[in-house]
């Protein structure tokens, strides 16, 4: 069953997120991206929030991410729910985690060399 709702998200890639709800079943009447680690405002929020109530429709869907990032709105008239979104490495996994173990292991503190 298809329900009306909003998109709102930061992403590099907004259409996979955008065809992850289609997929699900979801009927997007609006969409609205952000640029990565836009800082919301309340009246940006709510704005959009009396957008998507004026439109009639059934829910507001971030990810997981953004929905942290979102000011707290106190009884919104649409209601906002997030979508988790995790990714998969389809190929050089070992790459990925001693990239990652590289940048999460503690260096030594190094004094700078004096001329």
């Amino acid at each position: 069953m298809a329900w009306r709702s909003a998109l709102s998200a930061e992403s590099a890639i907004p259409e996979s997120f955008e065809s992850a709800l289609t997929g699900l079943g979801a009927k997007i009447s609006v969409s609205k991206f952000y640029t990565d680690h836009h800082r919301y405002s309340v009246r940006e929020i709510e704005n959009f929030i009396r957008r998507c109530g004026r439109r009639g429709l059934a829910a507001i869907v971030t990810t997981e991410k953004d929905a942290v990032r979102i000011p707290r709105v106190l009884e919104p008239q649409v209601p906002i729910y997030y979508l988790r979104v995790e990714i998969e490495i389809l190929a050089g996994q070992e790459t990925w985690v001693r990239f990652v173990e590289r940048l999460t292991t503690r260096q030594p503190v190094v004094a700078p060399l004096r001329f």
